[in-house]
C-alpha cells in the first residue's frame, strides 16, 4: 500500500504542524494506539515488540529519511497541484519542533501505562508475555504485554511461577556460606532493582575478596534488566561532566569499582549518589543537546575490592548504605573453593526461576514496607570501616562515648581517647590537639558543644574545657 504523502496519497499540507501528524499517522501508530511518544525530554518508540529510547538526533535522521520522496497538494489558480516536499535543515527543524509539540506526553516519567486503567506502575514488573504486579500479598499477573505498557525494561522470559534456580541457590550457599541473611538481603535487593519504586531511598555496597561472585550477580542481574536498563559507570565518569548521559531510564547505576579519589572528584561523586538514592534532581549532560535537570530511577550498586572513599559528612550517605560481605574467593588453586568457569551461562538458562525468585524478595520487601531490611553477620565490620574511612569524627565519637545531654567530657580524656582510638584504627586523619573539639563540634552529626565547668582536682576547684552532651563509655571515667 502507497504511504502517506506518495503520488498517490499526498500530504494534505507542508506545514510543520501537519507534517508532524501524517509522519505520526504513517509510521506512530500501532493498531489504532499510539506508538510515539516525547517522555521526560526523551523519545519512546514502540519497535519490534518493545519499548525503545531514541535521541534527538536519531529522530531528526528519521525525520530525513521519511520526508525525502513525499508530496504535498496545493491548490492554485488552475486547481490542485502536486509538489515535492524537498527537505532542507531548515524545513526538518521546523518539523522536529512540530513533532515535539504533537508527541509530547503530560508523565516526565516510565514506566506508566498507556491508554489503559492498570495499577501503581512503580509496582509492576514487564515479562516476554505479560505484566505483573508485585505487593506485599504476592505477585498476580496483570495483562498481556503489548504497546499499552511503556518501560524499556522487560525480563528476557516468559512468566513462570512455578520455575526453578537450583544452581542459582547452590552458587548463593557457596557465596554466603550459608548466611541466609546474606542470600535474603541479596534477594530483597534484586526484587527492589526489578520494580521502579525508589521510595525506600537505599544503596547497596558488594565488598570483599576478588574473583567471590560480584561480577556474576551484576551479570545476572544485568541480563535480567536488559542493557536499555542498566548503567555502568566508574569514579572518574561519574564525576565527568558527561558522566551521567543515559542514566535517564535506567533501573540500576553500576559502579565497577571505587578507589581512592581526590577530595572534590570524591564530594562530586557523593552529591550525585545522594542525589540519586533521594531522587532528587541530578543534571544529565548530552553532548549536542541542552542539559536537563531530571529524577533518576536507578538503585545505586556498588562492586569494591577495596573500601570505598566517599565524604560521608553527616553520615547521609552511610545511613542509606547496605552491605553485602564477599569473603570467599573462587581463584583457580585456592584449593576449597574452584571456580565454576561455566557458571554464568548455567544462571542465564535459569533466568526464569531466579526472576521468580527476585519478586519474592520484592514480595517480601513491600509486606516489610521497606524496613527491616536483613543485614548479614559480616556486614557490621564493613560499616564500622567505611565510617571510619568516610567520617571518622563520627566513628570516633560511636566507640568512645555515649550520647549524654547532662554530660561533660574534658578536653584533655577527648583527647587521650582520640590518640588510643586512632592508633586502634590505624586512622590517619591529622587534627591539632586544640582543634579537636572544635572539629566534633563543627563536623560530627551529634548534639554536643564545647563547654566549661567547675570540677574539683585534688581537691582544688578548677575550671576546665571539655565538650557538652557526651558521657565516656568507660565507667571508671571521673569526667562524666
Amino acid at each position: 500500500m502507497a504511504g502517506i504523502g506518495s503520488v498517490d496519497r499526498p500530504l494534505v499540507s507542508d506545514e510543520p504542524m501537519s507534517v508532524a501528524r501524517a509522519f505520526v499517522d504513517d509510521v506512530g501508530m500501532v493498531k489504532g494506539s499510539r506508538a510515539l511518544w516525547l517522555v521526560g525530554g526523551s523519545w519512546w518508540v514502540w519497535t519490534g515488540g518493545r519499548w525503545k529510547v531514541r535521541t534527538n538526533e536519531q529522530m531528526e535522521r528519521e525525520l530525513w529519511r521519511w520526508m525525502d520522496g513525499r508530496w504535498y497538494g496545493v491548490t492554485g489558480k488552475d486547481g490542485s497541484v502536486l509538489r515535492k516536499l524537498v527537505p532542507r535543515t531548515s524545513t526538518v527543524m521546523d518539523v522536529m519542533r512540530a513533532l515535539q509539540a504533537v508527541c509530547e506526553a503530560r508523565w516526565d516519567r516510565t514506566p506508566l501505562w498507556v491508554g489503559v486503567e492498570g495499577p501503581d506502575a512503580r509496582t509492576c514488573v514487564a515479562f516476554e508475555d505479560v505484566v505483573v504486579q508485585v505487593t506485599g500479598e504476592g505477585v498476580q499477573v496483570v495483562r498481556e504485554r503489548d504497546e499499552k505498557w511503556l518501560d524499556s525494561m522487560v525480563v528476557p522470559v516468559l512468566w513462570d511461577d512455578k520455575a526453578e534456580c537450583p544452581r542459582w541457590m547452590k552458587a548463593l550457599d557457596e557465596w554466603s556460606r550459608g548466611d541466609e541473611k546474606w542470600k535474603k538481603l541479596l534477594q530483597w535487593w534484586m526484587g527492589y532493582c526489578l520494580l521502579s519504586k525508589r521510595s525506600y531511598a537505599k544503596w547497596l555496597l558488594m565488598q570483599g575478596k576478588s574473583r567471590a561472585g560480584k561480577g556474576v550477580i551484576a551479570d545476572v542481574l544485568r541480563t535480567m534488566l536488559g542493557w536499555e536498563s542498566w548503567f555502568e559507570t566508574g569514579m572518574g565518569e561519574l564525576g565527568s561532566e558527561f558522566g551521567l548521559d543515559g542514566i535517564e531510564h535506567a533501573r540500576v547505576m553500576s559502579i565497577s569499582e571505587f578507589h581512592e579519589v581526590d577530595s572534590a572528584l570524591g564530594a562530586k561523586v557523593t552529591r550525585v549518589l545522594k542525589n540519586i538514592v533521594g531522587e532528587d534532581g541530578v543534571t544529565v549532560n548530552a553532548k549536542y543537546e541542552k542539559a536537563r535537570r531530571v529524577k533518576v530511577g536507578a538503585a545505586p550498586m556498588v562492586q569494591s575490592n577495596l573500601m570505598p572513599k566517599l565524604p560521608n559528612e553527616g553520615g547521609g550517605i552511610g545511613t542509606k548504605m547496605l552491605v553485602l560481605p564477599f569473603t570467599v574467593s573462587f581463584r583457580e588453586g585456592d584449593g576449597t573453593f574452584l571456580p565454576d568457569f561455566g557458571l554464568r551461562d548455567k544462571l542465564k538458562a535459569e533466568m526464569a526461576g531466579i526472576a521468580r525468585w527476585a519478586l519474592q524478595g520484592a514480595v517480601e520487601l513491600e509486606a516489610n514496607g521497606g524496613l527491616g531490611w536483613p543485614e548479614p553477620d559480616a556486614a557490621e565490620r564493613i560499616r564500622t570501616g567505611f565510617r571510619i574511612k568516610n567520617n571518622p569524627l563520627d566513628a570516633f565519637l560511636e566507640a568512645r562515648f555515649v550520647r549524654k545531654d547532662d554530660g561533660f567530657v574534658t578536653s584533655e580524656a577527648l583527647w587521650g581517647e582520640w590518640v588510643k582510638w586512632k592508633k586502634e584504627n590505624e586512622v590517619k586523619m591529622q587534627i591539632g590537639r586544640n582543634f579537636l573539639a572544635l572539629r566534633l563540634e563543627e563536623e560530627s552529626t551529634w548534639k554536643i558543644e564545647r563547654s566549661r565547668k567547675r570540677i574539683v582536682v585534688d581537691g582544688d576547684e578548677q575550671q576546665v574545657r571539655g565538650m557538652r552532651g557526651l558521657g565516656i563509655r568507660r565507667e571508671q571515667c571521673d569526667e562524666v
